[in-house]
């Protein structure tokens, strides 16, 4: 879920290319590391809070609300987003970080981020 979301706002939002993901595994108790990079340095993601009828907006809250901790790391040619998996999530935390199911009957077909 959270390299679907990272990685479809580095679509929708970058200008500069390529876009690439990396994932890799730790042995130790960290869990899993994530990154989608892409060359538009100049746009960082930003957090929204959309309301219940809103198709989109929720996708890094969902980051946030599913990972052990997620950031951005800026070089002067690339925009690293990454987060870390390290812990089962349930519904409950996505509640507490203010992620809204969606209104019932809503359609979010062909929604993305």
């Amino acid at each position: 879920l959270c390299a679907s979301e990272l990685a479809t706002n580095a679509v929708l939002h970058a200008t500069q290319g390529p876009i690439e993901l990396a994932l890799a595994a730790d042995d130790g108790d960290e869990g899993v590391h994530l990154r989608v990079s892409d060359g538009c340095v100049d746009r960082l993601p930003v957090g929204r809070r959309p309301s219940s009828r809103s198709r989109g907006g929720r996708g890094l809250r969902i980051v946030e609300a599913t990972t052990t901790r997620w950031g951005v790391t800026v070089t002067p040619t690339q925009k690293h987003v990454w987060c870390e998996l390290g812990r089962a999530v349930d519904a409950g935390d996505l509640l507490l970080a203010g992620v809204e199911p969606l209104e019932q009957g809503a359609s979010v077909e062909g929604a993305v981020g």
